[in-house]
């Protein structure tokens, strides 16, 4: 043993017990004035109750002993860090969480002040947004950039470490001075790739900070800076989704009043349409043998524009309803779909001697049945429609399996659509000049543009060398059971 170490060595020696072993550590100091660690294990051996010799190994464990120690500071650290994250599901609210996450830090550092500055670049200051240890006015103190050492880490991005702050020529703030400080640490707090504040320690005595506390306060600024910006995604999400949750409110009030307007604009139009169709009908039917060929004229076009006005309202009132009506999607059958149109314009089937060819059988998708069944209808109808004077409307049907989707196709030998207008005849009180004169009120397309877009389908239409193929898609419904890993496999039965 180094004389140095022998008052040690006398300290175990005077612990050991005759007739059994001893194990201790001690600190030791080299000749060169280097501190080790050394474990003795003592082993005395007695003759006739006469202490004759000491059998013992000496060994340094200074390595094994800082091991340990190091290991103790990271199960501390990662302690700390786990509590610090805790916070982002347990905090109330930002300034809750940065006043408990503080004074973590002023636990697991030992530095009395702790606070965070954010940078205010509007102004270039330094606003204290949260403190432990301070003032009760601290928060909301407000700094010029070159008065605080914080300043030279936003503008660096590189910590500031002081045993003695008051010699830097940017403490010049009135609030630090008056707080008697001495050992100053202050750490960059990133938004993205930006700094965006401090995390400060502070204490009234001059320390030495040790490499092993500068890097663990800057692995608590990063979780600081971590903390602060989940729980400001967390407040802006929350401000987001009540800003969407008065929008969404807004907009279902907006559409129960226009729902309710909807229907006292067709109670309020068609009330007076009604009694002057009435009246025209009553005029022709009691008076019409004393009234001239032009005054039954005039009687005659007012019927027609009543049913025409009958029409125009109908047609507004289901392109509404489309706007706000909630859609129930289930497995339609196109089959039922297309029968349910034939039987709806039978009519007009009748007396128009149209031919209507339906290539079957048509698969089953995922939508609407009301919807579709309109939207088809709207179809067939204007193919009955434009045709050329003398031609016999001829209407095809047929469905094509795409991927996800189902088009189906409702072809006609109408007069067709002029190239670049595929999409305008889609929009509402949009006629071609050559439908000027044929029947319709310029929205049944539109129904049909809506109706599917409300449904997750689409519509459109391309031109033929004889008439017009106007075509809709819908999510094909899957069938159930349907899996990727069953594709080719035989079901047992």
């Amino acid at each position: 043993l180094y004389p140095a170490g022998l008052e040690a060595a006398d300290a175990v020696l005077a612990q050991l017990d005759p007739g059994r072993s001893l194990t201790r550590e001690y600190r030791i100091e080299r000749p060169d004035g280097v501190e080790r660690w050394v474990e003795a294990t003592l082993k005395p051996h007695v003759d006739d109750g006469t202490l004759v010799r000491i059998d013992g190994i000496v060994s340094d464990v200074t390595e094994s002993r800082e091991a340990q120690a190091e290991l103790a500071h990271r199960n501390e650290e990662l302690v700390t860090l786990y509590r610090i994250s805790e916070l982002t599901l347990a905090a109330e609210s930002l300034q809750q969480a940065y006043d408990e996450a503080l004074a973590e830090v002023s636990r697991a550092t030992g530095f009395p002040m702790v606070w965070i500055e954010h940078h205010d670049a509007e102004r270039d200051l330094m606003r204290v947004s949260a403190a432990h240890g301070l003032p009760d006015e601290a928060t909301g103190w407000a700094m010029p950039m070159h008065e605080t050492p914080s300043g030279s880490v936003v503008s660096t991005g590189k910590a500031v470490v002081e045993r003695e702050v008051r010699t830097r020529n940017d403490f010049e703030a009135e609030a630090l001075a008056g707080l008697d400080l001495h050992t100053y640490m202050a750490f960059p707090l990133y938004r993205g790739r930006s700094v965006s504040g401090t995390l400060t320690l502070a204490h009234t005595e001059r320390l030495d900070p040790t490499p092993r506390l500068v890097r663990w306060a800057g692995s608590l600024a990063h979780s600081i800076a971590a903390l602060s910006d989940r729980l400001a995604s967390e407040d802006a999400l929350k401000e987001s989704e009540q800003r969407y949750r008065r929008l969404a409110e807004q907009l279902q009030q907006a559409n129960d009043e226009l729902e309710a307007f909807a229907y006292s604009v067709s109670h309020d139009l068609r009330t007076p349409l009604r009694t002057m169709t009435g009246f025209a009908h009553a005029l022709l039917e009691a008076h019409g043998g004393e009234l001239s060929e032009e005054a039954r004229d005039y009687a005659r076009r007012i019927i027609e524009s009543g049913r025409r006005a009958e029409d125009l309202i109908r047609d507004l009132l289901a392109y509404s309803r489309l706007s706000f009506e909630s859609l129930e999607l289930q497995p339609v059958d196109l089959g039922e779909v297309v029968a349910e149109v034939k039987d709806q314009a039978a009519v007009d089937l009748r007396d128009s001697g149209a031919e209507v060819i339906v290539e079957s059988p048509l698969p089953t998708v995922r939508a609407n049945l009301t919807t579709l069944v309109q939207v088809v209808s709207n179809l067939v109808s204007n193919a009955l429609k434009f045709v050329p004077e003398g031609r016999t409307p001829r209407v095809t049907i047929r469905a094509e399996e795409r991927d996800d989707v189902v088009r189906l196709w409702v072809e006609d030998n109408g007069v067709g659509v002029p190239e670049g207008q595929e999409e305008r005849i889609f929009r509402v009180f949009e006629r071609l000049d050559e439908a000027a004169e044929r029947p319709g009120t310029g929205i049944g397309l539109a129904i049909v543009r809506r109706g599917m877009e409300r449904i997750g389908g689409r519509a459109g239409v391309e031109a033929r060398d004889e008439g017009s193929a106007f075509w809709i898609e819908v999510p094909r419904e899957r069938k159930r059971g349907w899996s990727p890993w069953n594709r080719g496999r035989k079901s047992a039965s």
